[in-house]
């Protein structure tokens, strides 16, 4: 079903709140985690890597 039409229902609804939780990017800012310490234990492109070299050995 296509993004629009639920919006669309969800605003029909009342639910416009919601639809947006489920519907927009869920990117995060991890800037405060970043600030205290935190680090990711595999790079984004380490991830990439590995997913790719998963899928070429399966």
């Amino acid at each position: 079903m296509p993004e629009s039409w639920l919006r669309l229902a969800a605003r029909a609804l009342g639910k416009k709140a919601v639809a947006d939780r489920l519907l927009d990017s869920l990117a995060i800012d991890n800037r405060q985690a970043r600030a205290l310490g935190w680090r990711p234990v595999v790079t984004m492109e380490e991830a990439l890597r590995n997913m790719r070299q998963a899928e070429l050995s399966s």
